[in-house]
C-alpha cells in the first residue's frame, strides 16, 4: 500500500496553486504506473529495480504530457538533463550507475542520491524513446517487458537490452549505462571545409586530456526536410564519423534529441552561430538555443575555447524573449560570476556584474509590461483556466533573480516597493499598480 499526504492527492480550485496541480499530477500518474512497473512486474534482482523505477517514472512523464500539455514535461525533461544531470555526471563520473544505486551490506539494499540516479536512467530511457521515434508510450513498456511472458519475476537489463531490435540500440544501452561521464562531439573541418570529421571523448571539466580510454556508441539525430522524417548517424566505439560539411552542419543546427553529448563545433561555426543569434534569436529552436549556451559555457569554463567567447554569446540574451535559453543563461551568468568571485579582483567583478544588467535590462522591461497585461490568479481560478501563463511566471522568477540579484536598479526599487506594500499593508494605487495583488509568491519580495 502507498500512502500520501492529502496536500499531494487533493486539488481545491479556490486554494490550491499551480504547483500544487503539477506535485498533484506527478504523485498519481507515477503511482499508477508503478502499481504495474516494478510492483505487479519486478525483477528477480533487486540490483535491477532501477530500470523498472526509471521506466515508470518516464512512461508517468508522458502520461503528464497527454493530461497537462501546458507543462510541457518534456521541455522540462530535457532542460533537466542538459543543464543539470549531464554535469552530475561529469563530476560523478569515475561510479557507474548501478552502483550508485544500491550498496549491499549483509544484504540489505540502501539507496544512493536516488533522484540523481532516476534522472540519469530516465534519459538513458529517453534516448532508447527517441530511437525509435517517440511511439507512444505502450511501445516503450513492449520493448523493454517483451520477455517478461508469464515468468514469476520481469526481466532482467541484460534481457531487456537484448530483447531491443536494433543491435546499436543494444550496444548504446550498455555503452551509457556503464561507462563513466559524458562524450563531447569536436567537429573539425578539412582545409576546404567541405568535410567535416567529428571525433568523440570524455568530457573533462578541467580541460582537453585527449583521452580514448572512454567512448561510447552514440547516435545523432537529424531531419529530412525533403521525406519529412528523422534518421540516425551512429558513431561507433574507436570510430570517428565523416560526411559533408554542410549535411552535418545543418543536422547539428536544426535538432532536439535527449542524448546529453556536447558538441564543440569548429571556430568559424560558433562565431556564425553568435552572429545568426544576435540578428534573429528565432531562426534557432528554444530548446537547441538552451544547449547551445549551456555547451559553450562548459567548454569556456574547461578551457576548450577562449572564454571570451561565452561573454560573446551572452549578450545575445538581451533580445531573447524565451524561457529555456535565460535558464541556461541564469546558469551561466551565476556560475561566471563565482568564478569571478575567486580572482577577488574588484574591477572584473564590477564590470562583468553591469555586464549582465545591460543584458538583462531590456527582458526585465518586457516581462515588467507584459505580467500588468495577465490576469490575476483569481480571475484565472473562476475561469478554471489555472494553467494559463504558467511558463512567463516562471520566466519573469527567473529574470527577477538575475536583474536584483546582479544590482538592476529599477529591479531592486521595485522589489522595495513591493516590501514596503506588503509590510505596511498600503491600498494605495501605487501599491495595486506594482501588481502585488496580481502575483502568487512574487519573486521580487525574496530579493528585497
Amino acid at each position: 500500500m502507498t500512502s500520501f499526504s492529502k496536500q499531494r492527492v487533493l486539488f481545491n480550485n479556490e486554494e490550491s496553486t499551480t504547483n500544487d496541480k503539477l506535485d498533484l499530477i506527478i504523485t498519481i500518474s507515477r503511482a499508477v504506473v508503478s502499481q504495474w512497473v516494478g510492483i505487479l512486474i519486478y525483477p528477480e534482482s533487486r540490483s535491477d529495480f532501477w530500470v523498472y523505477r526509471a521506466l515508470a517514472h518516464y512512461v508517468a512523464d508522458f502520461m503528464m504530457e497527454t493530461i497537462e500539455p501546458t507543462f510541457r514535461i518534456r521541455d522540462s525533461f530535457l532542460a533537466r538533463t542538459i543543464l543539470w544531470t549531464r554535469c552530475d555526471r561529469d563530476l560523478d563520473a569515475l561510479t557507474t550507475i548501478p552502483f550508485y544505486l544500491f550498496d549491499t551490506w549483509d544484504d540489505k539494499m540502501y539507496f544512493r542520491r536516488e533522484d540523481y540516479l532516476g534522472y540519469q536512467a530516465m534519459t538513458i530511457i529517453a534516448m532508447i524513446h527517441e530511437i525509435y521515434n517517440f511511439e507512444d508510450t505502450g511501445s516503450v513498456l513492449k520493448h523493454a517487458l517483451m520477455r517478461w511472458g508469464r515468468h514469476e519475476f520481469g526481466p532482467s537489463q541484460s534481457v531487456m537490452m537484448h530483447a531491443m531490435t536494433k543491435q546499436n540500440v543494444n550496444k548504446m544501452i550498455n555503452d551509457w549505462s556503464k561507462m563513466p561521464g559524458i562524450p563531447v562531439i569536436h567537429v573539425t573541418l578539412d582545409r576546404t571545409e567541405q568535410y567535416a570529421e567529428l571525433i568523440q571523448e570524455r568530457f573533462n571539466p578541467s580541460g582537453p586530456w585527449n583521452s580514448d580510454q572512454f567512448t561510447w556508441t552514440i547516435p545523432i539525430r537529424c531531419y529530412n526536410l525533403s521525406s519529412n522524417e528523422y534518421y540516425h548517424h551512429w558513431m561507433e566505439r574507436e570510430r570517428s564519423l565523416s560526411m559533408k560539411a554542410a549535411d552535418i552542419k545543418n543536422c547539428l543546427l536544426n535538432m532536439s534529441t535527449f542524448v546529453p553529448y556536447r558538441i564543440n563545433y569548429p571556430e568559424s561555426w560558433w562565431l556564425e552561430i553568435i552572429a545568426d543569434l544576435k540578428e534573429n534569436p528565432k531562426n534557432l529552436s528554444e530548446m537547441l538555443k538552451m544547449r547551445i549556451i549551456d555547451d559553450m559555457l562548459e567548454f569556456c569554463v574547461a578551457g576548450y575555447i577562449q572564454i571570451s567567447v561565452i561573454f560573446d554569446l551572452l549578450t545575445y540574451l538581451s533580445n531573447e524573449m524565451d524561457y529555456f535559453p535565460w535558464l541556461a543563461g541564469a546558469k551561466a551568468l551565476t556560475k561566471l560570476r563565482a568564478i569571478l568571485g575567486t580572482t577577488r579582483i574588484e574591477n572584473y567583478i564590477s564590470h562583468f556584474k553591469q555586464l549582465t544588467v545591460n543584458i538583462v535590462s531590456n527582458v526585465y522591461d518586457w516581462v515588467e509590461k507584459e505580467i500588468a497585461t495577465l490576469p490575476s490568479p483569481d480571475d484565472v481560478k473562476k475561469n478554471n483556466d489555472i494553467m494559463s501563463h504558467h511558463y512567463f511566471r516562471l520566466h519573469r522568477k527567473n529574470i527577477l533573480n538575475i536583474a536584483c540579484g546582479f544590482g538592476h536598479e529599477k529591479c531592486l526599487n521595485d522589489a522595495e516597493s513591493r516590501l514596503k506594500c506588503y509590510v505596511d499593508e498600503v491600498s494605495s494605487d501605487e501599491c495595486q499598480n506594482g501588481n502585488l495583488k496580481n502575483l502568487e509568491r512574487d519573486s521580487s519580495l525574496n530579493m528585497s
